[in-house]
């Protein structure tokens, strides 16, 4: 369990408390700090963040890039797979599965970069 992040800021409920996210949810989220966030730039935690520049000019960006986001879906039970890599020139998407045993969900992530 974690603290939810939205808008790049602690997600606080009506009752004036932080909001949590749990299982495919905060994968989601880890998923998008691991490829968005510099490392060491979020205060509440100095090791989250991205894993440094993607070169997507690589044959193998997808394989490396879901090595590295299962890396930091280590100590959960959730397992990322790329789906897709596409660019439209300025930024990259990328379309994830994350699965564990209690379902599946999908989601992207923008970065900049080019293919």
């Amino acid at each position: 369990m974690d603290i939810k992040i939205e808008n790049g800021d602690l997600s606080i409920a009506q009752n004036g408390i932080p909001e949590r996210v749990a299982g495919l949810e905060q994968a989601v989220q880890q998923v998008n700090f691991a490829l968005k966030i510099p490392k060491g730039s979020f205060v509440y935690n100095r090791e989250a963040g991205a894993f440094g520049d993607i070169d997507f000019s690589d044959v193998d960006v997808g394989k490396k890039i879901e090595a590295k986001v299962n890396e930091c879906l280590l100590h959960t039970d959730v397992y990322a797979f790329v789906d897709y890599i596409s660019s439209d020139g300025e930024n990259v998407t990328i379309g994830f599965v994350l699965k564990n045993n209690f379902g599946e969900c999908t989601t992207e992530v923008v970065v900049n970069g080019q293919l």
